[in-house]
């Protein structure tokens, strides 16, 4: 049977990034891994590129290469069940979303919630910030945030 594109996975969230300027790749359905060859080297804002991966593509999952869209992620992962260690064992802290909100809060700043926020698959939560032109590394457990890394 054939997938009718104009209602692909795929195409419906390609065109929300294209129309925020992000470079986007195609993933594995379901998945992390790259389908084409160079990865996120190959992220395109190209209109006619992704029309192709459209085709090609149809229900692929998506990638955002950050550091070419101007992003900062802010990756809060779930528990899994672990206690948080200290610091952060204390009341109302459960996951890496109360770590940040916390740290946040701690550090004498606002939050932001209206920022392009999406659940992952595993309970988590990925915040979207553009990085004002100095991006950072990509790194876990950011100044010793449980549960909370960074993807640029």
């Amino acid at each position: 049977m054939s997938q009718n594109n104009s209602t692909s996975p795929f195409k419906t969230f390609a065109n929300a990034f294209l129309s925020r300027g992000w470079f986007i790749f195609p993933l594995r359905q379901n998945g992390k891994e790259p389908i084409t060859p160079n990865g996120f080297k190959d992220a395109s804002n190209d209109p006619e590129v992704i029309k192709d991966w459209v085709l090609k593509f149809p229900n692929a999952n998506i990638g955002i290469a950050t550091e070419a869209s101007n992003l900062i992620v802010v990756d809060c992962d779930s528990s899994k069940g672990e206690t948080p260690p200290a610091p952060w064992n204390q009341p109302g802290i459960k996951e890496g979303v109360d770590v940040f909100l916390t740290a946040v809060e701690e550090s004498g700043n606002r939050f932001n919630h209206n920022t392009f926020t999406v659940n992952t698959p595993n309970n988590g939560l990925h915040y979207y910030f553009h990085d004002q032109g100095a991006p950072i590394p990509s790194r876990t457990n950011v100044n010793g945030l449980w549960r909370v890394d960074i993807r640029s």
